[in-house]
């Protein structure tokens, strides 16, 4: 008695694609990649900016008193 033979996969789904896979698959991967590297600048640039701003404050600190426009009569 011989054992049992595998099916043969159909044209349909082939070793290389998955059924159920397609194009929106492809789309959630393009927006979550999008939205990681809109994260990742949004973060990069407000650790450059708080970086920048102590350094100079740092450099170029305040003056001693603080002048008005006011006409002083």
């Amino acid at each position: 008695m011989q054992g049992k033979i595998a099916p043969r996969q159909t044209d349909r789904h082939s070793q290389r694609t998955r059924p159920g896979r397609g194009l929106g698959l492809w789309i959630r991967r393009g927006l979550a990649r999008v939205v990681v590297g809109l994260l990742t600048l949004a973060a990069s640039g407000a650790i450059y900016q708080t970086i920048s701003t102590r350094l100079d404050e740092q450099a170029y600190p305040p003056f001693e008193e603080m002048v008005t426009s006011e006409r002083i009569e």
